[in-house]
């Protein structure tokens, strides 16, 4: 899941860098973005057929032999044995259930990072462009320096699908919200002649682009593994949901703001509009979060309804 978030990055860079070299003489303008995106969706419209079913989803339809052959084609077997979901005998499987007892401090996570991912993906990424040529780049150069620093950071997805596996879920979100934290207020208070000197970039434009640019998408990626793992099966798709949505609901309450504004908000606004939610969401995961590495989901669970489970683990 981690390296979905590389995809991401791996695509802004393709993007920017057509941006760079077609689209800037290209009379297509904006239209050239709807042509890039026809070749892979029809593609995945192709591939679709080749896209196993859950086994989890056919064994709890009945689907027991189309579960079995599935897992077969990939050396897993199906083992019968007591069920370990006994553990969320007193979990409902309602909305009301994720902002109830333990879960609600995991619910207020996911709610601040998926809005703080929101606010920057579809705002300050938006905006960037715009903002740098505020400064004084030409709109050729802002495309570029978008493409180069995707660049920098793609091979950063990586260790960072590495850590979340072997340092830690949680461990790996702190670290992540707050290099993005920081980055979003070194625009904050960064002066523009740092950033842009004479016409040309600067190194620390480049350093503070980086995780923005590259690090929001695995951010997004590492927020829904996350909540994925840390609700009962009960509420699990709702948990995934909620987390997927926030970061919707981010990107429409910058919208929201830019719209009240009118004009286009500056590169230190739209950062500062991001850094606050991604702080408020660091402070809420050292408080509320929980580690999930190497942990069976019932553990986990289990562990946060304060259950005794030896057997878990």
């Amino acid at each position: 899941m981690e390296l979905i978030g590389g995809d991401v990055a791996g695509a802004c860079i393709i993007t920017s860098w057509l941006a760079s070299s077609i689209g800037a003489s290209d009379h297509l303008g904006w239209r050239l973005l709807w042509l890039l995106g026809l070749p892979t969706g029809v593609l995945l419209v192709v591939l679709n057929r080749w896209i196993p079913e859950s086994p989890r989803f056919l064994l709890a339809h009945g689907r027991d032999q189309e579960a079995r052959e599935i897992m077969q084609r990939y050396g897993a077997v199906v083992v019968e044995e007591e069920s370990d979901l006994e553990v969320e005998t007193h979990v409902k499987g309602r909305w009301a259930q994720l902002f109830a007892g333990p879960f609600g401090g995991l619910s207020l996570v996911l709610l601040l990072l998926g809005i703080g991912i929101g606010m920057v993906q579809f705002g300050f990424q938006q905006w960037i462009p715009a903002n740098l040529q505020a400064l004084g780049l030409k709109e050729v150069d802002s495309f570029k320096i978008l493409r180069d620093s995707a660049l920098i950071g793609f091979p950063l997805n990586f260790p960072i699908a590495y850590l979340y596996g072997f340092w830690g879920a949680k461990k790996t979100i702190a670290l992540m919200t707050g290099l993005t934290a920081a980055a979003l207020f070194g625009f904050v208070f960064a002066n523009p002649s740092s950033l842009v000197h004479n016409g040309q970039r600067t190194a620390l434009l480049y350093i503070l682009l980086i995780v923005p640019i590259w690090g929001i998408s695995s951010l997004i990626a590492v927020a829904v593994a996350y909540a994925s793992e840390v609700y009962p099966t009960r509420v699990r798709s709702r948990g995934t949901g909620l987390a997927a949505g926030a970061t919707k609901f981010g990107g429409v309450l910058i919208l929201s703001l830019v719209v009240a504004k009118i004009a286009a908000p500056s590169i230190s606004q739209t950062a500062l509009y991001g850094a606050i939610p991604i702080t408020l969401a660091l402070l809420a995961v050292i408080v509320f979060g929980v580690e999930t590495r190497r942990k069976q989901l019932e553990r986990i669970t289990a562990e946060e309804l304060g259950l005794d489970r030896a057997t878990s683990g």
